[in-house]
């Protein structure tokens, strides 16, 4: 009974992510990610329909359910796992093309090792390379954390080399091994516990009609916007999303955002960014 109320869900969530962003769905649709016949994908309509009775109306003529826009789940599926989906089941119409500039989706068997060292405490042996060391150089960490920002992963860990709490870009990661926990737990790491609040706003040197469409994009129309990051995330979040920090330097198209607080902000910005004056 459990497995059949599980695969139910599973299925009704896949119904809810093509109606929250195809805005319809049908008995064919389904049947293209779904290894099931006609008249089942009937009756597993007819059961979402019965318990979500407004999420959707019957269109006669295209022969399908219309989104109504209500009844939607607080968890609704993200446009991130609707386009997984049609990845999954390789569904994509040639209406749509994703591109990414590069791939930089790390190594399944090295993010399941730093993934379970940082739930078990472990430590790992690893070969990672960087712009100082693009053949890669050894070293031993402690991973603590780990973070998504845009496309990148990044690893927050104790480094055994430098005795500190280090970021490490999980797509850099070349190879890695187990080694022995630390004797005693790392000290505590502000710049992950803390949080600063970055206070955003559209760039000062866009026009007022710009500006607006700006606001309108990113702040749903509020002229201005705030987010709690972690200190050690602000690099990222800023290198991502191209905040700008000193506008004077960096300016619009490269930059249509920047930040309000450029004082609270500078401390943690990468080096390369150019500081305030």
């Amino acid at each position: 009974m459990a497995r059949t109320k599980a695969l139910q869900d599973d299925r009704f969530r896949l119904i809810w992510i093509f109606l929250l962003w195809e805005g319809q769905v049908g008995n064919a649709r389904l049947r293209q990610v779904l290894d099931l016949e006609t008249v089942q994908v009937s009756r597993l309509l007819s059961a979402f329909i019965e318990a979500y009775p407004r999420a959707a109306s019957w269109d006669r003529s295209n022969k399908c359910y219309v989104a109504t826009g209500l009844d939607a789940p607080r968890d609704a599926p993200s446009l991130d796992v609707y386009l997984s989906t049609l990845e999954t089941f390789d569904v994509a119409a040639d209406w749509l093309d994703q591109q990414t500039a590069f791939s930089l989706r790390p190594d399944a068997r090295i993010f399941s090792a730093v993934n379970q060292a940082c739930r078990c405490r472990g430590g790992l042996k690893i070969i990672s390379a960087s712009m100082c060391s693009p053949d890669g150089a050894e070293g031993l960490i402690y991973p603590q954390a780990m973070a998504k920002v845009g496309q990148r992963w990044i690893v927050r860990a104790w480094c055994g080399q430098r005795h500190s709490h280090v970021d490490f870009l999980l797509d850099q990661i070349m190879r890695c091994s187990t080694a022995p926990p630390l004797d005693q737990p790392p000290p505590a790491d502000p710049a992950w516990e803390e949080k600063l609040e970055l206070r955003l706003k559209a760039h000062d040197e866009l026009q007022d009609d710009c500006a607006k469409l700006i606001r309108r994009q990113y702040f749903g129309g509020a002229v201005a916007a705030r987010r709690n990051i972690r200190t050690a995330l602000i690099p990222y979040y800023l290198q991502e999303m191209r905040i700008a920090v000193n506008p004077a330097t960096e300016c619009p198209p490269a930059f249509y955002l920047q930040v309000s607080n450029p004082e609270a902000v500078v401390p943690y910005v990468f080096p390369s960014i150019p500081q305030l004056k």
